[in-house]
């Protein structure tokens, strides 16, 4: 079993986050592979793994260190979005109601139209 490091809830071995609060596992990194060799007879290098990357950005781990939103703040959220759905779907059906009016009090072409 693995404890978790941020509730202390017990999770199988197997778990790549825990089973309670989905915080992720750090798992341990992987060593960087040496560089390959150049052929003498200047075949295409393989590229170097972090090629561009600062190096002391290279050993940065991001498992687990962004925080997740509270709960209350996921639930407000979707709350929201459904108060701004509810709106704009009432708002919607005034104005068809509007534009429906409208088009009733217009007269049409054919009656317009003399005999």
């Amino acid at each position: 079993m693995v404890k978790c490091p941020a509730c202390g809830f017990d999770s199988p071995d197997s778990a790549r986050w825990c089973d309670l609060c989905k915080e992720p596992f750090r798992k341990a990194r992987p060593e960087a592979a040496p560089a390959a060799k150049a052929d003498p007879e200047g075949a295409r290098k393989a590229p170097e793994p972090g090629m561009g990357i600062p190096p002391e950005f290279l050993t940065l781990d991001t498992g687990g260190k962004v925080p997740a939103a509270p709960r209350w703040f996921r639930y407000a959220a979707w709350c929201s979005l459904v108060a701004w759905l509810i709106v704009v779907m009432v708002l919607m059906k005034v104005y068809m109601a509007r534009h429906r009016a409208q088009l009733q009090d217009q007269p049409s072409e054919q009656s317009a139209q003399p005999r």
